[in-house]
């Protein structure tokens, strides 16, 4: 863990240009999704597509919570259980970040991406629509055609929440649930290009971990990857875990963590689009390998 917190610090120094320091610190909604838990002295900073669902799970679980359901989870049980760090005062943020155990989870980019499109561009999903119908409705923009998703969708998780179950409920073709999966519109070619550009302001499910977490402000007492969660979670939950039988699973992450960022997905990505994807991710990187090459494997 020292040696994750060196580097990190490492990376800060020398690819954190424009990155939030204690010199240059966030605003207060930069601090959006870092999670805190008063009762288990606990901050948690969330990052999507590196197991943010089963984090939210196992904090609900320390905390004494039922869990209902997936969506609701990240819509409903969390932001009601737990308090954003942007919703306390300067003090009590001071205090909370010098004296709370503060993790986050690190998963090398390139994989975030794929897994951010397989799992909400690849197919239109009725649960999850929010990214799909951005993406896919530039994309269309792009070929001069009107949007075919919606784009009425609420940006507040919980007024999502509602949204979704009146939209289903509706019964219309469109938010059947019970259909197969439908093949969107979108290449992985065009999902780059979108990230690409609109880098100043990405989806949560593809965001830089820096801009969400920003750890060259932020001291994380444990930094935890991806790929070796099981045994990092383990250390964690220790911490927190309050008489509670909390458990990892053996296989929470995917059986081959390598294999995504060497697969042939962005052997078609255009260069000029591969450019801004490097420079947008390159701290992201560095603080988890100490390295700038987007695709090298560890």
């Amino acid at each position: 863990m020292a040696f994750r917190k060196q580097r990190t610090k490492w990376a800060c120094q020398h690819y954190g240009s424009g990155a939030r320091t204690p010199l240059n610190p966030p605003s207060s909604e930069e601090l959006q999704y870092i999670w805190v838990s008063d009762d288990l002295q606990l901050v948690y900073c969330e990052v999507p597509k590196a197991a943010s669902s089963l984090w939210k799970m196992l904090i609900l679980k320390a905390k004494g919570y039922p869990i209902k359901s997936s969506e609701s989870v990240h819509m409903i049980d969390f932001p009601q259980n737990l308090r954003r760090l942007d919703t306390y005062s300067s003090s009590e943020i001071e205090n909370i970040l010098n004296h709370y155990l503060k993790f986050l989870i690190l998963r090398h980019p390139a994989d975030r991406l794929v897994s951010a499109y397989r799992d909400k561009i690849k197919f239109w999903k009725p649960q999850n629509p929010r990214a799909l119908s951005r993406v896919g409705n530039y994309v269309n923009q792009l070929k001069g055609l009107p949007p075919f998703y919606p784009t009425d969708i609420p940006e507040d998780d919980t007024q999502l929440y509602y949204y979704l179950k009146r939209k289903i409920n509706s019964g219309a073709e469109l938010w059947d649930t019970m259909t197969s999966l439908r093949p969107s519109n979108v290449t992985f070619r065009d999902f780059v290009r979108y990230v690409a550009d609109h880098s100043d302001a990405p989806d949560k499910h593809w965001a830089p971990i820096h801009r969400q977490c920003h750890p060259c402000y932020i001291n994380y007492d444990i930094i935890s990857y991806y790929e070796t969660m099981k045994e990092d979670g383990a250390n964690i939950l220790k911490l927190v875990q309050h008489d509670t039988d909390l458990r990892i699973k053996e296989k929470t992450q995917s059986s081959c963590p390598k294999c995504l960022r060497t697969s042939k997905m962005f052997e078609r990505i255009y260069e000029p689009e591969m450019g801004k994807i490097k420079q947008m991710y390159q701290l992201d990187w560095a603080m988890a390998l100490g390295e700038t090459d987007f695709l090298k494997s560890p």
